[in-house]
């Protein structure tokens, strides 16, 4: 289940990471910043899981994620990535948060290392991780073939960022096996 649950986070990342790159080609800093700190969430939710820490509610993330052994040069990157600054700027720190979390994904030895590193997305000038790797990595160490083969949609708090649902267990229940059920599991998705 960690491992299914890793590929879910790496997946969502994989989905957005080339996309505050394609926001500042067109001029849509807003746009930039948005997704850039979408990012930044699944990165520091990400941390803690790969810490084996449940990730907490938003108003206690960064503070959690901040007290990993470790984390003080992602929480670094991390802030500079959404602060002020220009958007060069933002990717190089960005891409230095996902760096950190490829190698704490690789050091757990959950999948066989990946070694992601940076480069260019296509022939457009900025870099993401290709972050579908590391995520294909860990799905392909999912031993139960029954969870290796579902949707990456991963654990309810990976697809459900509502404080409603997600403080009230019976809730968070009912969400959770509606996805599971074999209707939710077909082609809707």
């Amino acid at each position: 289940m960690w491992r299914y649950v890793l590929a879910a986070v790496w997946t969502r990342i994989a989905q957005a990471e080339h996309l505050p790159g394609r926001c500042a080609e067109v001029g849509d800093e807003v746009g930039c910043r948005v997704v850039t700190g979408g990012i930044a969430r699944d990165v520091l939710r990400l941390g803690l899981l790969l810490r084996r820490r449940w990730p907490p509610y938003d108003k206690w993330l960064g503070t959690a994620f901040g007290r990993l052994p470790g984390a003080a040069p992602a929480v670094a990157a991390l802030a500079e990535a959404t602060g002020p600054g220009d958007w060069t700027r933002r990717q190089a720190c960005l891409v230095e948060a996902l760096e950190t979390m490829a190698r704490w994904t690789d050091e757990t030895g959950l999948a066989a290392p990946v070694r992601a590193r940076a480069g260019p997305f296509h022939r457009r000038p900025f870099l993401v991780l290709r972050a579908e790797r590391v995520a294909a990595a860990l799905r392909a160490a999912v031993t139960d073939p029954t969870l290796r083969d579902r949707p990456l949609l991963g654990a309810v708090d990976q697809y459900v960022h509502s404080v409603d649902v997600l403080s009230d267990a019976t809730r968070a229940r009912r969400v959770a096996d509606g996805l599971w059920s074999g209707a939710a599991v077909t082609d809707q998705w």
